[in-house]
């Protein structure tokens, strides 16, 4: 399981996914 981040658009705004 890894953990990414992903940018949707927004630099300060950030999701955490888990993969």
């Amino acid at each position: 399981e890894e953990i990414q981040l992903v940018n949707h658009g927004d630099d300060s705004k950030q999701e955490k996914e888990v993969r």
